[in-house]
């Protein structure tokens, strides 16, 4: 049973590759996270782990661009048809969203996620299919989101020091919230990221295909393993939270 309306044929496996490689560092950087909290250590703000926290988020943020680049590259069916799949799509990461709030509630209500990367995903889907629906390949307006998205990031400049209780503040623009959270994406923050990588998709590839050919790295076993874990990433992040939580009771 599919948790997410996409499809395995067809699929990119460079793009897989690198959402292998976010997994793998997000749930490192969870584990450590987590562990943090319990013991009161800071792990998380060494180098290494502090780094493969930060490598994870800006490759899943420029993977949502380069998925709608290649979402609009490999659909031949009209544009209403194409905008009510991706608004499906936004609608499963907005509920998968609001389960993570559930399950981090019901684990850290001191901290829990509010706006996470599911609601940040679903949020710059929505904004980009919108922008992409009616655009052709190779035209100059693949570039208009990137502008965008560099004005929403001076908004989000000006306003990241302020300390806000206002969600609209703290979600869109990016102001910081009165409250403890395990972490937020706030729109303003990351769109410029996304939209790069729609710009980069339309830029690599060429009817869901990469126009310099493929890399292979689906054949070898590492990066092959890695590949798998990037067509499952959504699967193992919805579930990695409570495994890494158990483990670590059990462990204690």
């Amino acid at each position: 049973m599919k948790i997410y309306p996409k499809s395995q044929d067809n699929r990119v496996a460079e793009v897989d590759f690198l959402r292998g490689i976010a997994i793998i560092c997000m749930v490192v950087f969870h584990w450590y996270y987590l562990l943090d909290i319990k013991t009161g250590s800071s792990t998380t703000s060494t180098v290494l782990i502090g780094g493969m926290g930060q490598i994870a988020r800006v490759l899943f943020i420029f993977l949502v661009g380069v998925s709608v680049a290649l979402s609009k590259q490999k659909s031949v069916e009209k544009k209403e048809k194409y905008l009510r799949r991706q608004g499906k799509r936004v609608l499963y990461l907005f509920g998968y969203g609001f389960l993570v709030i559930l399950v981090t509630m019901y684990f850290y209500p001191d901290r829990y996620v509010r706006f996470g990367i599911l609601q940040y995903m679903g949020f710059a889907l929505l904004l980009l299919s919108l922008f992409s629906y009616n655009m052709k390949p190779g035209s100059c307006m693949w570039g208009v989101p990137l502008i965008l998205g560099f004005v929403m990031y001076m908004v989000y400049v000006s306003v990241r020091d302020k300390v806000s209780g206002n969600v609209f503040e703290q979600f869109l623009l990016g102001a910081r919230p009165d409250y403890r959270t395990m972490d937020i994406f706030p729109v303003c923050r990351y769109f410029w990221l996304s939209s790069l990588g729609l710009l980069v998709g339309s830029l690599l590839f060429k009817g869901g295909k990469g126009k310099y050919g493929s890399l292979g790295l689906e054949n070898n076993v590492l990066s092959g393993s890695i590949v798998w874990l990037g067509k499952y990433s959504l699967e193992i992040y919805l579930f990695h939270f409570v495994v890494i939580y158990v483990l670590q009771m059990k462990i204690r």
